[in-house]
């Protein structure tokens, strides 16, 4: 289901993030606000989206009060736009991890709170998802911003045109660091 850390290989595969039609269409429905649509719309994309909250080290609190708040912000993005045909339309899953980059990014930067980001405790350890574990602690040695572009790629399995367009950085930008966190990982 999610990509492998590589070992060898540090050639990165760039695709376009151009939408399909289904996907085009689906983001017209949003915009005029079909209430099947942005149903829809949840229940695909919060399982990836929770997965994407949690592996950034948030609890299962923090995960569920930050999902509906970004799907808030996509809401308040899309509603009422008008969008034409000559328009280039955002993947839908583009504009969710663009919110939630940025929602996580400004979540990371805030002053610490001691109830936040606590070590597990033994016991919930041992219940959580060993490799989401492994992958946290992992990545706990990278920035922020490295951190969200190798949870982008790896987890949510993002193309890098995709990612360029989330974290609002050059294609090269963000393939440097995926090869940063690649010689790290493979140390």
């Amino acid at each position: 289901m999610h990509r492998r850390f590589p070992v060898a290989s540090f050639a990165l595969p760039s695709r376009s993030p151009a939408p399909t039609p289904k996907e085009a269409g689906w983001i017209h429905q949003l915009a005029a606000g079909e209430s099947k649509a942005w149903a829809r719309f949840v229940e695909e994309w919060s399982p990836r989206l929770y997965q994407y909250i949690t592996a950034n080290g948030l609890s299962e609190t923090e995960a569920q009060t930050l999902l509906p708040l970004i799907f808030a912000n996509v809401v308040q993005k899309v509603v009422g736009q008008t969008i034409d045909d000559s328009q280039p339309v955002m993947k839908p899953a583009l504009l969710l991890f663009a919110v939630a980059y940025q929602q996580m990014m400004r979540y990371v930067h805030q002053p610490p709170n001691p109830q936040r980001r606590e070590a597990l405790s033994p016991a919930a350890e041992a219940m959580a998802d060993p490799q989401a574990l492994l992958l946290r602690r992992t990545l706990q040695q990278f920035s922020p911003e490295a951190q969200q572009v190798a949870l982008l790629y790896y987890l949510c399995e993002m193309s890098l045109a995709e990612i360029c367009q989330i974290v609002c950085q050059s294609e090269l930008r963000v393939r440097t660091t995926l090869n940063q966190v690649k010689r790290q990982l493979c140390r």
